[in-house]
């Protein structure tokens, strides 16, 4: 479980490190003009174009437009009127910033299912196999003995302090999951 939180948190590091540098470039630019029209044809993307105002605006994104046609490039949508906001809620254009953090949320959330199913999976294996030791340990726990007294009865007989201290786990979640369903 904490290999898996570190590799969330790893996860979520990595995402916002690598959008931090690929949106990096436009910031760089700050004001000046001729930056933001070079970064918007460079990435045939004339939303960044809507950090100018008014004619600059549209300028730029007629640039990107003819910088698209020069080259030949395809992939660009042919717009030389300006976006209108109620046009539509999606992107111009998808960007590889938003595909690769499209990907890696929908990878952490598979990862955390996963986990969460394998977890479940092993306590239901381990009840299963140990049928015998879990309900000693409920029995017990039910009659209020503490656990370390349960603990050094079985390590006596010859269980494994692993296998016990699971088992005193599971115990406590049948006698929980046992009590909400009364």
């Amino acid at each position: 479980m904490k290999r898996g939180m570190m590799f969330l948190v790893l996860t979520i590091f990595l995402s916002s490190f690598t959008y931090a540098i690929l949106e990096d470039e436009l910031a760089a630019c700050g004001d000046n003009i001729r930056c933001k029209f070079r970064m918007a044809a460079k990435t045939h993307n004339s939303t960044e174009c809507d950090s100018l105002e008014g004619s600059l605006a549209d300028n730029c994104k007629r640039f990107v437009v003819a910088q698209t046609e020069i080259r030949g490039d395809v992939s660009f949508p042919q717009r030389t009127l300006p976006i209108m906001k109620d046009e539509s809620i999606f992107p111009e254009k998808i960007t590889s910033s938003m595909i690769i953090g499209s990907i890696i949320v929908i990878m952490v959330f598979l990862f955390i299912i996963l986990l969460l199913f394998f977890e479940h999976y092993k306590h239901k294996l381990f009840i299963k196999d140990h049928a015998d030791l879990v309900n000693y340990v409920r029995n017990s726990l039910d009659k209020n003995i503490l656990e370390e007294d349960i603990l050094n009865k079985l390590r006596r007989v010859g269980w494994k302090k692993d296998m016990i201290k699971e088992a005193i786990k599971d115990a406590k979640h049948l006698k929980k999951i046992g009590k909400e369903k009364k």
